[in-house]
């Protein structure tokens, strides 16, 4: 997993992406990227509908997940019982770089923390 976390790190911080959600994980996961001063390396935003939301987040473009050229990488960052559902979308449009459920162990490093106790 160690080696994820480096993978999507220097992806973050050299190349540009696409963040796949604009809900509360989508916030917090935007709100690192400005802390750590990689904004600019936002291409825009993708959702399944644009029905849903506005056209633009924080002043990015959100655009449908099919308006977006699939050879983006692509930052999956919703719930985990979405993750599965992106991830086939996803690929029936032919994207090949996407990260999911790793986001979440970066965005939410305590709750995952608290689980692996728990189990």
């Amino acid at each position: 997993m160690y080696t994820e976390f480096l993978k999507i790190e220097s992806i973050i911080e050299k190349e540009n992406f696409v963040i796949y959600g604009t809900g509360s994980v989508a916030k917090r996961f935007s709100k690192i990227i400005k802390e750590k001063g990689y904004w600019d390396n936002i291409s825009n935003y993708a959702v399944s509908s644009l029905q849903q939301v506005e056209a633009y987040y924080d002043g990015k473009d959100i655009k449908e997940i099919n308006e977006v050229s699939n050879d983006s990488i692509v930052m999956i960052a919703v719930h985990n019982i979405f993750i599965d559902e992106i991830i086939e979308k996803l690929k029936n449009l032919g994207f090949s770089r996407y990260f999911g459920y790793i986001l979440t162990y970066l965005i939410y490093p305590l709750d995952y923390q608290l689980k692996e106790m728990l189990k």
